[in-house]
């Protein structure tokens, strides 16, 4: 084998070595010839700029994705459900006011907007899982007015809805904590440690 096909192999495999450990990219990097440890160290700094650039998901916001998920799933549910119907009320008079036409277009109304809220809450899941910072802010958007209404749900009786203010008052707890805001973009470490 040829001196520079030979080089190469080595770095390729130095290169996959170092993907899965740096260790061993280190020993090979020690024990080889001078002649391959400049374009090893190219590899070694490329894939450390690269390991830096990857961010790492934490558990809290897995969560908050699979939730969003799952209730994008409850609002798809929810919507096709009244679209489905929708035909079969143009049979049904409720009473002299309400036209059957008025029912099928307002149970299809309400079907297209839920099924469209299923939606964003996809687009928001995929937003929380890949770190992106607009989700972020919609997402504490989104919670502030879920705490505001359920205050004034639980103000106007419905003591249930207590539930409701403590989950996204975590939410918003958890996603103004150093390492998520770092994880979106909101903030880098250096100025998470001099705060």
């Amino acid at each position: 084998m040829p001196n520079s096909a030979k080089l190469w192999l080595e770095i390729l495999t130095a290169g996959f070595d170092l993907l899965f450990n740096k260790l061993e990219v280190v020993d090979c990097i020690l024990s080889c010839p001078s002649s391959f440890v400049e374009p090893m160290l190219y590899i070694w700094q490329y894939a450390d700029i690269n390991m830096q650039q990857q961010k790492q998901r934490p558990l809290g916001v897995t969560i908050i994705s699979i939730l969003t998920i799952l209730g994008g799933i409850g609002f798809l549910a929810t919507g096709i459900a009244p679209l489905v119907s929708a035909p079969f009320l143009s049979d049904i008079g409720i009473d002299g006011n309400v036209s059957p036409a008025m029912l099928v277009a307002l149970s299809s109304g309400i079907g297209i907007a839920l099924i469209a809220l299923g939606l964003a809450y996809f687009v928001m899941a995929y937003g929380l899982w890949k770190g992106k910072g607009w989700a972020w802010s919609i997402t504490v958007v989104l919670s502030i007015i879920g705490i505001a209404l359920g205050v004034v749900s639980i103000a106007t009786g419905n003591v249930g809805a207590i539930f409701h203010v403590i989950i996204n008052a975590v939410v918003l707890y958890y996603l103004y904590r150093t390492h998520v805001k770092i994880f979106f973009g909101k903030t880098t470490e250096q100025a998470a440690m001099t705060t």
